[in-house]
């Protein structure tokens, strides 16, 4: 059982910032490119990326603004309809820019959606504060310890003492620490509901736990965690309106918001709730499946390798049979990644990352039949697995800066960042990272000077320069901050 969590977790931190390391042969029809007219100037240029007409584009666009509306995911659907209008303001596209105006408001986004725009970023005197999307400091720099704001509230820190803020940075619930306890919050709020953990020194021992908190500060779940294996539980943060819960010893099931049991402890593996899906795994077989918001198997286990938890509607999956790729909800291969092929020729699947944006995002290796020493391609597939984005390494010089782009062949090979609030992050071998939007445009040519951190929210990424200072980059390329 250990090297099935091993797998699965590792899966999961790959997928969520560059992709999966997998090394095989792979390929999809639509990945064809005529190398003929791909680039043999070294230079870097502000070309397009883009394998589609602008016609192309618009219809894919719409489509993928109009998932996420119907998804209640306003945000992201405006980000990319502000995009969008750069091409056409007419016909479709001004109707959903109309329906968007008329149903949007932060109280109607998907609750799994954090539209809190102040991010927490620290100051000249090691104290953490909160900037808007401009850079500036909202909230004065005051705090030891500050997370992001989930449902308007931050869970921040001063003198040890924790506490949870509102967006005017006042106090709204004070976390105290009764006698002979210790309270110790690990979560912000997602459902509306944050959790925490009591430890107890003396007296009371069945107080020691896992506990629930609401917006107010009370507590409206306990589970306890002591010697009695009967009444011992380890507890997750809720997502998606459940919780997972573990029976001690590793038997693990799901909680409503309410502390009842959509599915009792049965699992050996259990996942948090992403797309209204969440991964499972049974002890009897060691095989992945996944179950609803209903509690019941909508993908019976049958995965019997690895898996990765649904987003943006698909999820990958690898079997012994030899398959790697994606599935839809009902189960249905939908991607495999056997036979991969530019230019009719096969080539080395490097990396993959999940689909974000409508958009999933390949390191391919040409090695095998070009000439060329930087051989690397990235490519970018739609929902219909045709390519829209496809970029060639090329370069001037061999001399990279080793204290952004590290020093082992994993550093010097090309990556990326999946798609989030349209934009994302590539990285050359030798230049840096660049930017560009989901046509394929760049935002911020090649650079060393600062590095990528996490993906956009709310208009923002965060960033690292070259001297370990943290900063924060807009979608139009200007760094709004720098500690």
């Amino acid at each position: 059982m250990k090297k099935y969590f091993l797998l699965v977790v590792a899966i999961a931190f790959l997928f969520s910032s560059i992709g999966l390391a997998k090394i095989g042969l792979g390929g999809l029809g639509g990945l064809v490119k005529d190398t003929k007219k791909e680039s043999s100037d070294s230079k870097e240029t502000s070309k397009a990326l883009s394998q589609e007409s602008d016609a192309e584009y618009t219809t894919r666009m719409i489509d993928t603004i109009k998932g996420f509306m119907d998804q209640g995911y306003y945000s992201e659907a405006s980000y990319l309809l502000s995009d969008l209008s750069k091409i056409t303001t007419t016909g479709e596209v001004a109707d959903l820019q109309s329906k968007l105006n008329s149903v949007y408001s932060p109280e109607k986004e998907n609750s799994d959606y954090n539209t809190d725009v102040m991010v927490p970023a620290k100051d000249f005197t090691g104290k953490y504060g909160y900037i808007d999307s401009t850079g500036n400091f909202v909230i004065p720099s005051k705090f030891d310890k500050a997370d992001s704001f989930h449902e308007g509230l931050a869970l921040v820190q001063i003198d040890k003492k924790q506490a949870f803020i509102n967006r005017k940075g006042e106090i709204a619930i004070q976390i105290t620490s009764p006698d002979k306890t210790e309270v110790e919050m690990r979560s912000g709020f997602n459902s509306g509901l944050a959790m925490g953990y009591r430890d107890v020194y003396s007296g009371d021992y069945s107080k020691k736990g896992y506990f629930y908190i609401d917006h107010t500060g009370k507590e409206v779940l306990f589970f306890p965690e002591n010697n009695v294996s009967d009444k011992s539980y380890v507890c997750q943060p809720f997502s998606e309106g459940f919780a997972v819960v573990e029976k001690v010893p590793d038997i693990k099931g799901y909680i409503n918001t309410k502390g009842e049991w959509l599915v009792e402890p049965t699992f050996s593996m259990a996942f948090n709730f992403l797309n209204g899906m969440a991964l499972i795994m049974y002890p009897h077989n060691e095989k992945f499946g996944y179950i609803d918001t209903t509690g019941k198997p909508v993908i019976k286990p049958f995965v019997d390798d690895s898996a990765n938890s649904f987003q943006d509607g698909v999820a990958w999956i690898s079997t012994k049979d030899g398959f790697y790729g994606q599935i839809d909800k009902s189960g249905n291969r939908i991607l495999d990644t056997n036979g991969m092929v530019i230019d009719k020729l096969p080539c080395k699947l490097l990396r993959s990352g999940n689909r974000t944006d409508g958009l999933t995002g390949f390191v391919l290796d040409r090695s095998g039949y070009v000439k060329e020493k930087d051989h690397d391609a990235i490519i970018f597939l739609d929902k219909n697995n045709k390519r829209v984005i496809f970029r060639i390494q090329n370069v001037e010089s061999n001399v990279f800066d080793e204290s952004v782009l590290g020093k082992n062949d994993l550093d010097r090979m090309q990556l990326f960042r999946v798609f989030s609030n349209g934009r994302t992050f590539l990285k050359t071998r030798y230049k840096g990272w660049l930017m560009i939007d989901m046509k394929g445009n760049i935002i911020v040519q090649p650079q060393t000077e600062w590095a990528p951190v996490a993906t956009f929210t709310n208009g923002l990424a965060q960033i690292m320069f070259k001297n370990k200072g943290i900063g924060y980059i807009n979608r139009d390329g200007k760094i709004v901050f720098k500690e």
